[in-house]
């Protein structure tokens, strides 16, 4: 689904690597995902729902006028001194995903294999980051009427969050990562375990965000994925898409 371009930001770590508190705990991987508020794109992402296979989207129509497909972009990032290795970000250029929004209506976009809390894991765990941070966004908007947004919609997408708040206003979360670092095995499993007990934050939160975390515990990695209430919307799966 997504045509990928790797962009890489090297990190400065130095001393900037805090060392292990010794309380004997394990330690945590924090992951998050936002969407940053679009206040010129016609579609937005108003939330998010989820479980162990996929992340989806909920997507807004404001416009007048019917759509038929949009494309997501998306920046993962570990903010400066957060990981413990070179890599920093990756941004990723989605394809033409085929979706029937009426006009100023919402729906559900999943992308079943190709999009799912695992795979931004593994991302964390390969850059050996206590915190990685993922910003996604509708980068193009298809209408039924043959118009687009924006009207030349480009495919090269810049290493840069759309809202670099986001990311500065999560800095204090890159605690213990000489620890996490240190925990992190090769073919270490990822166990989703019981979700919850809180809540997603998603229907209310502005922008819309999913946070979760992974505790390393030798051979093992126990996510916690929030714990979800369900769809409001019909589901709107990617079989259909376009890959253009």
């Amino acid at each position: 689904m997504f045509r990928t371009g790797v962009f890489i930001l090297m990190l400065t770590l130095g001393d900037a690597l805090p060392a292990n508190s010794g309380s004997g705990t394990a330690p945590v991987m924090l992951l998050s995902i936002y969407a940053p508020i679009q206040t010129d794109s016609p579609v937005r992402i108003v939330g998010f729902e989820h479980g162990q296979e996929e992340i989806r989207f909920v997507l807004s129509n404001t416009s007048d006028v019917a759509v038929e497909s949009v494309i997501i972009d998306r920046v993962t990032m570990a903010p400066e001194g957060c990981a413990a290795t070179p890599k920093g970000r990756t941004a990723d250029g989605g394809g033409r995903s085929r979706i029937a929004i009426l006009p100023h209506g919402e729906a559900v976009l999943s992308f079943p294999q190709v999009l799912y809390p695992g795979l931004l894991i593994h991302t964390s765990r390969e850059w050996r980051a206590a915190y990685m941070q993922t910003e996604f966004w509708v980068g193009g908007v298809f209408f039924k009427d043959g118009t687009t947004w924006p009207g030349t919609i480009d495919s090269h997408i810049a290493a840069e969050p759309l809202d670099p708040r986001l990311v500065e206003a999560q800095i204090s979360k890159c605690i213990n990562v000489a620890a996490v670092a240190s925990a992190i095995q090769p073919g270490q499993e990822i166990v989703f375990e019981k979700e919850g007990p809180e809540s997603s934050n998603t229907e209310t939160a502005s922008p819309p965000e999913l946070d979760f975390s992974c505790t390393l515990k030798g051979a093992k990695a126990l996510c916690h994925m929030p714990l979800e209430k369900g769809s409001r919307l019909t589901q709107v799966p990617t079989s259909g898409a376009s890959h253009n």
